[in-house]
């Protein structure tokens, strides 16, 4: 969720990836010696100790692979949380946002890896991020690759966050998430320098995991027609200039009932954001900034949305006849990071949702509010506090409330 974003609590962990890469590379060249040299008959000349070289064309925490133009990173965390949910009935919301007052343990592992080379043909990259996690709560153990992607100059292949994403919030947000894009999806795309810190992207994505639902088609994909007959097209405009950074963001989304229930209607959103320094609250503090509006494509302005519906997440569109009435969406939402010292930061992450389903009793608006307080004493671990609150509230109907409080031990490396 919030964490695994482009602009989420997801940084780079470097430090101690330079050792264990250091160190595998080293024991691989060894062993490779032991052998060549018990090959021959008489005693051999020791071979030369290949040394691992540190690579710093594409930042902190590469290193080079021997023999080769090849630099790669491995970095990763372990995550360890405790919960306890409360709310109420009232909206009749499923699962945490109901009642539930169950504290769950909640443990979660990443490892990812990262390789580089600049060739005649412009940069080629390669990165993958595997992600463990162990909860009863969650059904068990669950494997998810978060991302894997080849880069070939500008172009983009595999899963990745969706070029649409920007803010997506910097508190964990395992639970509920603000309003706010914020999906992993399979891309292809391409990125060019526009000079100036200006970056363009047009993107092709797999439109079924945006799928939300259509009110009052039964069968299909939770109503939508089976198959994809079109892909999400997704364009966007970035600045980025030192910490100051800037993304203007648009989407084409087909929405396409199952059982020809209505002719299809092409959903859109748009969306903008901004994230810069506040100087004068405190060394390091940042602030982000982020609006979108659209029809018949709700998970590009909110990955969280709870109402009435289908399945209590609201729905892209409502059949009325023989037409299909797209769901008109707003939202913004903003972060404020402000750090008391080195060690002690605190986050906040707010939002606000509004749903118009084209029929009152469908209609719904949410408010995510999220504050941590987390105290870092060494670098790479972390201890942090956080509250998590959502108010749920219908057009027709009973309102509902959801709250949980967290305490995280982190490591990452």
């Amino acid at each position: 969720m919030g964490r695994d974003g482009e602009n989420g609590r997801d940084r780079p962990r470097l430090g101690g990836a330079s050792g264990l890469a250091a160190g595998l590379l080293a024991g691989a060249g060894l062993l490779a010696g032991t052998v060549a040299a018990s090959a021959g008959d008489l005693p051999a000349e020791p071979s030369a100790i290949t040394y691992v070289r540190a690579c710093t064309a594409f930042g902190d925490g590469y290193l080079v692979v021997p023999g080769t133009g090849t630099c790669f990173q491995i970095n990763g965390y372990t995550v360890a949380e405790w919960h306890v949910f409360g709310g109420d009935r009232a909206s009749r919301q499923p699962g945490f946002y109901g009642d539930q007052k169950a504290n769950v343990g909640y443990i979660k592992a990443n490892l990812a890896w990262n390789a580089a080379t600049n060739t005649e043909i412009g940069l080629v990259r390669t990165y993958a991020k595997l992600e463990l996690v162990d909860t009863a709560t969650f059904g068990g153990l669950v494997y998810n690759l978060k991302a894997a992607y080849v880069e070939v100059g500008g172009l983009t292949f595999g899963r990745l966050q969706s070029m649409f994403d920007f803010i997506t919030g910097t508190t964990y947000a395992d639970i509920y998430e603000p309003a706010w894009s914020d999906n992993q999806n399979t891309v292809l795309a391409y990125t060019g320098t526009l000079g100036e810190g200006l970056t363009a992207t047009v993107s092709i994505e797999d439109a079924v995991t945006r799928r939300v639902g259509i009110i009052g088609v039964s069968g299909g994909d939770r109503g939508y027609a089976e198959g994809v007959r079109m892909p999400d097209i997704v364009g966007a405009l970035a600045f980025e200039q030192g910490t100051t950074q800037a993304k203007l963001m648009a989407v084409l989304h087909e929405v396409r009932a199952a059982r020809r229930a209505a002719d299809a209607e092409m959903g859109w959103t748009l969306a903008a954001g901004a994230i810069f320094d506040v100087p004068f609250t405190g060394k390091g503090d940042q602030a982000m900034l982020q609006a979108s509006i659209g029809q018949g494509a709700l998970n590009y302005n909110a990955t969280n949305p709870i109402g009435p519906g289908r399945g209590f997440v609201g729905a892209d569109a409502r059949v009325a006849g023989r037409r299909l009435v797209l769901a008109d969406v707003w939202a913004i939402g903003a972060v404020f990071d402000h750090y008391w010292t080195d060690e002690w930061v605190t986050e906040l992450n707010g939002s606000f949702l509004d749903v118009d389903q084209a029929g009152r009793a469908y209609d719904f608006t949410n408010i995510d509010a999220q504050l941590n307080l987390s105290f870092a004493p060494v670098d790479g671990l972390k201890f942090t506090s956080e509250a998590e609150y959502k108010v749920i509230d219908r057009a027709k109907g009973k309102d509902g409330e959801a709250f949980v409080m967290m305490f995280v031990v982190e490591r990452g490396f």
